[in-house]
């Protein structure tokens, strides 16, 4: 496919900054490739290689001035999207289509000559992102300011630390004027204040409109500056939506797959194994769970509030110990602890060890907001000798329906001039008096493997009532994806919002993406219907209230287009 055709203009809608669709690429591993022209002709079986697919697939759009964050397992194809974004490579298949003046912060000193000056590589880098020499004259300075390099940017950038980079390149970044600013984990590098300037300013720059796509394997991150997150799951969109809720999705996945591997590793390994520990081992922990308030069941999952209890059992290894202080310290998957105490801070009585021995912990108020986290316990003496601690032990999960950030869900009230400010439920549709007619466009459709459908469709407010966007119960069209034989292929289909609302007896046209990526060559069909989120599908409830279109999925060589 020539390039053009890849990275092009056209068709794009208006309000939309970014469009990708359906891009795949592959990379070729080899297992010892030869170089010369000799090693190429005398050894050909050395350029064997094997094909690995990073992006099967994907497709999303990132609307003027929205901040949308990528998040995803190591190797799932994160880096490689924001590479095809900023043209650095291309795909094999599928369109990217962007609007707007681009600058990116992908790899650390990525566009740097290492042999120049800081300041002979701003003026370098700064041109690469279209600014002219004037411009750069008269942002030179502010660039530098931002930087605070002031005392090195005519020295080398060989000679700079990672941090040292880190600051440079985003300084150069932010200050092109981008429409368009794509960054991929190089937040991660730099001292915490830089750090806090960095997102301040990210911050500023998205309220001035320039749209963001990020990167990062911090969630905490994200949710401070992206309004939507796209979960990259084996080369596939696996959701999209608001960060709490993608985030809380991708925690159960990553809490489900470290279960799983804790266990395999417990039936293949020793005790040592299973834990990341240090000391000197004369008293050890021998296992750690938490438990319910009543000491039935083991917890992994909770609620802010919940009350619990953290059971560690020990074994004493040197019978010339007496005694130990225990310490207890709850850390954040960020790193962040959270709170730390021991029995020494608690003025309560050291441990008296026994050969075997079990200690427990009683919390009775779980404070801190949704998230995950995990415990590291200490044995040690009066002399901080630590005989035993364990890191990232007893992990566990605050799950909650509130949209709290930081680290702690502190009680509190709101008042407005004086008064306390009446709680809003939302408003939900009557499931008796809401009545609508859904129309498609076309009843028939071809699609080739991986493409998604948009579908056109006419709905009508046949109801005594306004359908009307709620903030907490969002009204959206969305549909169930069936095999021809009636197998349920997909019960939640992408959802697409009124956020207009529709008045009584008014007619509006919508766009409903049908998502086919994953599906094989095949007849299937999709029930359209409106859906109130967490009251009620309209068309399971009335099924004159939904409407059905076929799909026909072919093979990706073969030609598509709807009947």
């Amino acid at each position: 496919m020539e390039r053009r055709k890849i990275f092009q203009k056209d068709y794009m809608k208006p309000e939309n900054a970014i469009e990708v669709k359906n891009i795949t690429k592959k990379f070729k591993i080899y297992l010892d490739k030869g170089y010369t022209l000799k090693e190429k002709a005398l050894f050909k079986k050395r350029r064997r290689y094997e094909e690995r697919s990073v992006l099967n697939g994907v497709s999303f759009s990132v609307k003027k001035g929205e901040a949308v964050g990528l998040i995803g397992h190591n190797g799932c194809g994160k880096s490689t999207t924001l590479k095809l974004l900023t043209k650095i490579m291309y795909p094999d298949s599928g369109t990217v289509e962007m609007q707007g003046r681009v600058s990116s912060l992908l790899e650390l000193g990525a566009g740097f000559h290492p042999d120049m000056s800081g300041r002979e590589n701003i003026y370098i880098n700064a041109s690469i992102f279209g600014l002219s020499r004037k411009e750069i004259d008269r942002r030179a300075g502010e660039m530098i300011a931002f930087s605070e390099l002031e005392e090195f940017i005519d020295n080398p950038v060989r000679t700079y630390s990672s941090g040292m980079y880190m600051r440079l390149a985003f300084a150069v970044a932010i200050h092109v004027d981008a429409d368009i600013l794509l960054i991929d984990e190089i937040l991660a590098v730099g001292d915490a204040s830089f750090q806090s300037k960095c997102f301040r300013r990210l911050r500023e720059i998205k309220q001035e409109g320039t749209t963001i796509v990020l990167v990062s394997h911090s969630l905490d991150q994200i949710e401070k500056i992206c309004d939507r997150t796209i979960w990259l799951h084996e080369g596939l969109v696996r959701l999209d939506g608001k960060p709490a809720d993608v985030h809380l999705a991708y925690m159960d996945y990553m809490m489900e797959k470290e279960e799983k591997k804790q266990e395999q590793t417990c039936k293949n390994s020793s005790h040592r194994a299973r834990y990341k520990e240090t000391g000197t081992q004369k008293a050890i922990f021998e296992s750690i769970r938490l438990l319910d308030e009543h000491l039935k069941n083991e917890k992994k999952e909770f609620q802010p509030g919940d009350a619990f209890v953290l059971e560690a059992e020990y074994s004493r290894k040197d019978n010339s110990i007496r005694d130990a202080e225990i310490g207890v310290q709850i850390v954040r998957d960020d790193g962040v602890c959270c709170m730390g105490t021991n029995t020494q801070v608690d003025r309560v009585e050291s441990v008296q060890l026994k050969d075997q021995g079990i200690i427990q912990i009683y919390f009775y108020d779980m404070p801190f907001v949704r998230g995950r986290y995990s415990f590291t316990l200490t044995l040690r003496n009066y002399a901080d000798e630590i005989y035993h601690r364990v890191f990232e032990a007893a992990r566990f999960w605050v799950k909650s329906n509130k949209e709290e950030f930081g680290v702690v869900s502190v009680k509190h009230q709101w008042n407005f001039d004086g008064k306390e400010a009446a709680a809003e439920t939302g408003k939900c549709l009557d499931t008796e008096k809401t009545k609508v007619q859904i129309l498609a466009e076309k009843k028939q459709y071809e699609v080739r493997a991986g493409e998604n459908l948009q579908c056109k469709v006419n709905i009508t407010n046949l109801s005594e009532q306004d359908i009307c966007p709620d903030r907490f119960y969002p009204v959206s069209l969305s549909y169930h994806l069936y095999k021809e034989s009636g197998e349920l292929v997909c019960f939640e289909g992408k959802r697409t919002c009124l956020y207009e609302g529709i008045s009584r007896d008014v007619t509006k046209e919508i766009c409903v993406q049908v998502v086919t990526q994953g599906l094989s060559a095949g007849s299937y069909y999709a029930d359209l219907m409106l859906v109130q989120e967490n009251v009620a599908w309209f068309g399971d409830t009335d099924s004159s209230m939904k409407e059905r279109i076929m799909l026909y999925v072919k093979e990706s060589s073969e030609a598509g287009h709807p009947l």
